[in-house]
């Protein structure tokens, strides 16, 4: 059975932990690449220190560990925590490779090709001919296109092109005043060109359920 880590990041500024995560191996505790932005502005703006907590341990158990741990420290966008996770964990896929089509389709998605029903259809069901879980999906999309383009939210429902990221998400739910000329339904739609209905369906918990 394949041995995982957990591991956690630190900030150099207080040495206070800022993220919690786990992989197949030590090389996803250095790795820089499918970060979340917030993540990457605590890198920069106070860099960081790198802990292996935890070695040849099985994936569940470090799922379990990771759930843990984030659940102790707590995270920054539910004003619960310090850590800059954007999941409560334990929702990575354990060796998932994508195929050379999907890997295509993916590309041109990022790219901002618009795809058709067929080829949401073959990222659905990309690889084991099964259908992935809502989870699945977004923690695939996740990691292949980053937290800005990814395509599918939480729930299953595809978010691609969103003019919506999940800085901008907290950012609204964190300012929004009800009736404000500034921070109401009307103002954030206008910010961030987006519908009224897609303000409302934010604030409400109905769009961006996984934050």
């Amino acid at each position: 059975m394949k041995q995982c880590i957990v591991y956690q990041h630190r900030r150099l500024d207080n040495n206070e932990i800022f993220y919690i995560g786990i992989g197949q191996s030590e090389k996803r505790a250095y790795s820089k690449s499918n970060r979340n932005e917030m993540w990457r502005r605590i890198v920069n703006k106070y860099g960081y220190s790198i802990e292996i907590i935890y070695k040849n341990i099985t994936w569940e158990n470090a799922s379990k560990i990771e759930r843990k741990l984030i659940k102790q420290y707590g995270r920054i966008n539910l004003n619960n925590g310090t850590l800059c996770n954007m999941t409560d964990g334990g929702d990575g896929i354990l060796n998932y490779q994508h195929t050379d089509k999907t890997k295509e389709l993916l590309r041109k998605l990022k790219t901002g090709t618009k795809l058709t029903e067929k080829h949401i259809q073959i990222l659905k069901q990309s690889n084991t001919g099964r259908k992935h879980t809502p989870e699945e999906l977004y923690k695939m999309s996740i990691n292949q296109l980053g937290e800005k383009n990814h395509m599918w939210g939480k729930n299953g429902t595809a978010v691609s092109n969103s003019k919506l990221s999940i800085d901008k998400v907290i950012w609204i739910r964190n300012n929004f005043i009800k009736g404000d000329n500034q921070f109401g339904y009307r103002a954030l739609s206008r910010k961030f060109n987006v519908s009224k209905t897609t303000i409302i369906h934010v604030i409400k918990n109905k769009l961006w359920k996984h934050i």
